[in-house]
This record gives structure tokens, C-alpha cells and sequence, in this order.
């Protein structure tokens, strides 16, 4: 069921995907549109939303509110914090079918917006590793003197330099390091 719910928050996102693969030249501005709706719209239906509406019946404060949102639909759950749990208050059935389909939509919706995080996360991945073995140098890495291109030649601190060749699939040479 969760999986089912998830394709459907999905395919409104490949829908939203595809209007802006049109408009936008960049690939990663694209990916950055859709990272930002489905992020934003998630916060907002899932955890801000939800936490004004616990504030009122559950008369938690407004962090502790948000608290239990945000672990309940991460699955984290620590168990310190339940809704319907108060013997002072009453509460009305329609709020706890609401609850109910709020966490059931909530961890679907999550799901989605993970799946495309991580969907975009292995396409980048991909095209940097394309691009490392067809010996491109515009492939580069954060070092810890600065940045510099992942196929440039290593200067070692003696003087001498080394070639900076990665291992590909298949190589059958050993790999050496520098300790």
C-alpha cells in the first residue's frame, strides 16, 4: 500500500520533471526545482501543517508538535510523544482517522521524496564516473589544500609526481597508496 501511495507522489513529480526539463537548460537546476518542491511541499503538508493542528488538540507547544511530525514520518518514533495518549482531553474519532491517514499518506509521501533525492543522487553519481573514465578534467574533488581536478597528476611534497589513475572495472592492477 505504502509502495503504491509512493509511486503516485511520484509520478507527480516525474509530471512536474518533465515541464521543467523543457524550461530549464540545466540539468542540475531542474533537479534543484524539483529537490526544492518536493522538499518544501513535503515540510509544509507533512510537518508544519500537521503541527499547528496538534498544537490545537493536543495542547503540545508548537516545537513539540513539529517534533513529533517530523519523527513519526521518518519512522524514527522515539515513543515519547503520542497522539490520542491524554486522559485529560477527549478526542473526537474524526481526528484520529485523520491522524491515522495523515502518517499513512505522510510515510508515503516521505518515501517519494527520498526516492527521488537518491534517484538524482545515482544519476549525478553516474554522469561524474562517465566522466572520470573517458579522462574528462572537469570531474573535480575538494582536497585538503583546495580543489583540484580528480585526473591531474599528484605533486608530492619532495618534488616528484605521481599519476592519478583510478581503478576501473576490470583492471586486474593493484592499487597503490601513499601513507
Amino acid at each position: 500500500m505504502f509502495a503504491a501511495l509512493g509511486d503516485k507522489f511520484a509520478k507527480i513529480f516525474k509530471k512536474f520533471d518533465e515541464k521543467i526539463t523543457t524550461k530549464a537548460k540545466s540539468s542540475l537546476l531542474r533537479k534543484l526545482l524539483v529537490f526544492l518542491l518536493a522538499t518544501t511541499s513535503l515540510s509544509l503538508l507533512c510537518c508544519v501543517i500537521p503541527a499547528f493542528i496538534f498544537v490545537a488538540v493536543e495542547k503540545w507547544h508548537y516545537y513539540e508538535a513539529f517534533y513529533y511530525s517530523f519523527i513519526t514520518l521518518t519512522t524514527i518514533g522515539f515513543g515519547d510523544f503520542v497522539v490520542g495518549a491524554n486522559a485529560d482531553l477527549t478526542y473526537p474519532t474524526v481526528y484520529n482517522v485523520a491522524v491515522y491517514f495523515w502518517i499513512l499518506f505522510g510515510l508515503a509521501y516521505m518515501a517519494a521524496v527520498i526516492s527521488i533525492s537518491s534517484g538524482y543522487m545515482k544519476e549525478t553519481g553516474k554522469s561524474n564516473r562517465r566522466k572520470v573514465k573517458q579522462g574528462e578534467p572537469d570531474v573535480i574533488e575538494s582536497g585538503p589544500d583546495g580543489i583540484y581536478n580528480a585526473t591531474d597528476d599528484i605533486a608530492l611534497p619532495n618534488g616528484e609526481s605521481t599519476h592519478n589513475s583510478f581503478p576501473q572495472d576490470g583492471d586486474e592492477k593493484p592499487v597503490t597508496t601513499l601513507a
